[in-house]
């Protein structure tokens, strides 16, 4: 999955990564 950080706006979908990366790890 292609996920760049810097295409995030700063805002609620900047937290979207870090989630993604929580569920990754389980």
């Amino acid at each position: 999955m292609g996920y760049d950080k810097a295409s995030l706006p700063f805002g609620p979908e900047r937290m979207l990564p870090r989630v993604i990366r929580l569920v990754s790890q389980v």
